[in-house]
């Protein structure tokens, strides 16, 4: 006979309030199970007068929601996939994180690139597909186009156009990192230094 569980049950176990329930019940069943000499410890009693819950709102807050995306999300060193997805030159995968979309793609050399899914003439979305295979990576609104290495390679209507600069509208990149077992972390910092993979993941390139 199988049991089920209440996702609500769950939710209950894993908040404060919870763990400080299992902890009374805890410091009530060594109160009768040890010798009188030995009581309970103080600081199980300690953690059920003192437990709290955060409040709800940081739950649901757009606001709260926010200010993660831009400290965490937008900050730090994001696992995404593994490289073995990138089978040949011009392979892509599309990615969201917290809302800001990019993609990956494995340039001629063999590197992974990451950019942002924008393109730099109106901001339409360069890959509208989740993945693919693209030798130019082509902008379906008015045509402009990127190499796999981000720099714009063609700009209908602007390629003739005095003071523009092709170099200077390239695709807005994301800062990759292959770890030793072929893992693809992304930081979307959008600094040229982001904060360092190495001191963040300390030996993880060590780890079976």
């Amino acid at each position: 006979m199988s049991i089920s569980i209440p996702p609500s049950f769950i939710h209950y176990l894993f908040s404060a309030a919870g763990v400080a329930a299992l902890v009374s019940l805890l410091a009530r069943y060594l109160s009768h199970s040890r010798p009188h000499k030995d009581p309970v410890p103080a600081f199980l009693k300690d953690i059920t007068s003192t437990a709290r819950a955060l409040p709800a709102s940081w739950y649901r807050s757009p606001e709260v929601y926010e200010l993660e995306r831009r400290a965490i999300f937008a900050k730090k060193w994001i696992l995404t996939t593994h490289k073995l997805r990138f089978t040949e030159p011009g392979s892509w995968v599309k990615f969201e994180q917290a809302g800001f979309q990019f993609f990956l793609v494995k340039n001629k050399q063999g590197r992974i690139n990451g950019f942002h899914n924008v393109c730099r003439h109106r901001a339409f979305p360069i890959m509208t597909e989740d993945k693919g295979k693209s030798s130019i990576l082509s902008c379906k609104y008015h045509g402009w186009s990127y190499g796999l290495n981000g720099q714009l390679a063609k700009a209908p209507g602007y390629d003739d156009m005095k003071g523009f600069d092709k170099t200077k509208n390239g695709l807005l990149p994301v800062h990759v990192h292959v770890d030793a077992k072929g893992f693809i972390w992304v930081n979307l910092d959008s600094s040229k230094t982001p904060e360092d993979f190495s001191t963040e993941f300390k030996n993880i390139d060590q780890m079976a």
